[in-house]
């Protein structure tokens, strides 16, 4: 953990687009009592200061709530993400396909990111991306 939990993005009734480009997601966007994303530039300045631990909780369509967890959190450089050490309750689809990777968006030439329509760590376009359109039930 870095000193306490920090939520760096929150989904929950898709009113923020999160189809956004480069400059919104590295100062953030939304709105901390609902949908946001925090900023990259803050997410980067807090897993390099201190050892840091990732936990992801999801609600499936049918309401079950499911969590992964990663012991470590952190930028492999500039950039890249790195995560390792994993628990869960649903399969590492984050950490086996995204580990090391780039943050794309749609303005940045990352394909993936263009065909997702969001930012994200993108290795492959469709395994992981919590940040992709919001589909309602």
């Amino acid at each position: 953990m870095c000193g306490g939990w920090t939520v760096f993005q929150r989904r929950g009734d898709g009113s923020v687009s999160f189809n956004r480009g480069w400059d919104d997601y590295r100062v953030g966007f939304g709105d901390l009592r609902s949908e946001f994303w925090l900023g990259n530039s803050p997410l980067h300045r807090l897993v390099t200061q201190r050892h840091c631990s990732l936990r992801i909780h999801l609600s499936d369509w049918s309401q079950e709530q499911h969590q992964a967890s990663y012991r470590d959190f952190r930028r492999a450089g500039p950039l890249p993400l790195h995560v390792s050490g994993f628990s869960g309750t649903i399969s590492d689809s984050f950490g086996w396909y995204h580990d090391g990777q780039d943050f794309g968006t749609p303005d940045s030439g990352d394909l993936c990111a263009e065909v997702c329509h969001s930012g994200w760590w993108f290795r492959q376009c469709f395994q992981a991306n919590l940040n992709g359109v919001y589909y309602q039930v």
